[in-house]
């Protein structure tokens, strides 16, 4: 009694080892080492420099690329670093990230209709950064294509109420209807037959 353990996500190290023991191993594993870039958003910073530091080690060609939201944005979980405090975790490795591209709400929100509408997959707004992101960039990359999604969409039926992303009769029955878990997406520039498959 009158103790308690805060993980303190932005500053633990722990957070990093995480991605860079775990979720990096595994992506190269999956993609047969065939990465040729990892896009992902920026929370705590724990998962674009755990991973993106494993990747790197591994091929110093791989491109990091961070899904930043604009200024003044509506996307939880995220990040705008201009107007943001950088967490501890991610300053110590920010070298890693190679490039952020930055995303309006609305390229947010329109890319998780298209999600649920193509895969079934109902996703949170990072999760539709994240793509909006890929769109920017996907003439540029070559090789396979890594998205991580942070987040699914249950508990956000009152914000894509407010900004008109699905009204509550539409998100009841698409959360209903849909495969709900964080997931990865690899997507190929190069086997069209091997894009967008997903694990959850």
């Amino acid at each position: 009694p009158g103790k308690y353990y805060s993980p303190d996500q932005y500053n633990n190290d722990a957070n990093f080892r995480s991605h860079y023991y775990g979720t990096g191993p595994e992506i190269w594993k999956e993609t047969n080492g065939e990465v040729g870039a990892f896009i992902t958003g920026i929370g705590t910073g724990g998962t674009i420099t755990g991973v993106g530091t494993y990747l790197k080690e591994k091929n110093s060609n791989i491109k990091i690329i961070a899904a930043e939201p604009q200024k003044n944005h509506n996307i939880q979980g995220l990040r705008n670093l201009d107007e943001s405090e950088k967490p501890e975790l991610l300053k110590r490795r920010i070298e890693v990230i190679d490039e952020k591209i930055t995303v309006t709400d609305k390229e947010s929100f329109d890319m998780i209709k298209k999600l649920s509408s193509a895969e079934n997959l109902f996703a949170g707004p990072s999760t539709g950064s994240v793509l909006a992101a890929l769109n920017k960039t996907i003439n540029k990359l070559e090789g396979k294509i890594v998205l991580l999604f942070g987040d699914n969409a249950a508990k956000y039926k009152s914000i894509y109420s407010k900004f008109g992303v699905y009204e509550e009769k539409e998100f009841d029955k698409r959360l209903k209807e849909s495969k709900n878990n964080c997931f990865t997406c690899t997507y190929s520039n190069t086997d069209p037959e091997d894009s967008c498959r997903i694990r959850q």
